[in-house]
């Protein structure tokens, strides 16, 4: 048997997509036993339960605290479910954020603030990993959210008291990005108008007409001060 053709096999297995009887049959028994063999597909599930947990820590801490049980069904399901996510643990969480959202959609369990958290730990996480490099690096290094809860607030303070309450929404516009200064780190920015229009603009988006009547030393200026804070670089 080639190498190719087990790992085409055993993926998912593991990924508890068939069964020990199933793989056997295609593969022959294990030399180690069955049970032996099942644990292998245990241990991934908590490992993905562990990276989960600890990538989206504030998820992990509204769920467990608010909604005892469903942490354990979260993972299972999400593993079952998104099955078109990359198996690399570190790009695992990609799509956990669409999977609560679409889940509540279905369900109406939580809040939709766990998809939001979700959503800004993921962003979090992408922007300090991207390759570096003077780029403006759009849904890679930077990236626009607008989210309808403080989650930026919902996480320190979770931080702190996983007693902490939810707070009411306050809906906000943010980027998340690492900047391009040394030391090159995450940072929030709450943009104001003739930010956001100079961002666009460095899209080549069109712009509302809430921002089309913005002048252009107001769209200059806006610019040279995203550049300042390392959100965009000098040129492109």
């Amino acid at each position: 048997m080639s190498l190719d053709r087990f790992y085409a096999e055993i993926t998912p297995f593991l990924f508890g997509e068939s069964s020990v009887d199933a793989i056997e049959q295609r593969l022959g028994a294990s030399a180690s036993g069955s049970d032996n063999l099942d644990f292998y597909r245990v241990l991934v599930g908590r490992n993905f339960d562990r990276i989960l947990s600890e990538l989206f820590v504030s998820v992990h801490t509204l769920v467990t605290r608010d909604h005892p049980g469903l942490w354990p069904q979260l993972v299972s399901d999400y593993l079952r479910i998104n099955q078109t996510a990359p198996r690399d643990p570190n790009l695992y969480g990609l799509a956990f954020s669409d999977f609560l959202a679409a889940r509540r959609a279905e369900r109406g369990e939580y809040s939709a603030v766990l998809e939001e958290l979700a959503d800004y730990h993921m962003c979090s996480y992408l922007a300090a990993s991207a390759p570096a490099g003077e780029t403006d690096g759009f849904e890679a290094r930077l990236f626009v959210r607008g989210y309808t809860f403080p989650v930026t607030k919902i996480v320190k303070a979770l931080a702190l008291d996983r007693a902490t309450p939810v707070p009411e929404p306050q809906p906000a516009t943010m980027f998340i990005y690492r900047s391009l200064h040394p030391p090159h780190a995450v940072r929030i920015h709450w943009p104001t108008a003739p930010q956001l229009a100079a961002l666009a603009g460095r899209q080549g988006l069109a712009l509302p007409a809430s921002l089309a009547q913005l002048d252009a030393d107001a769209l200059d200026h806006g610019l040279a001060q995203l550049i300042a804070a390392g959100v965009l670089c000098p040129a492109v």
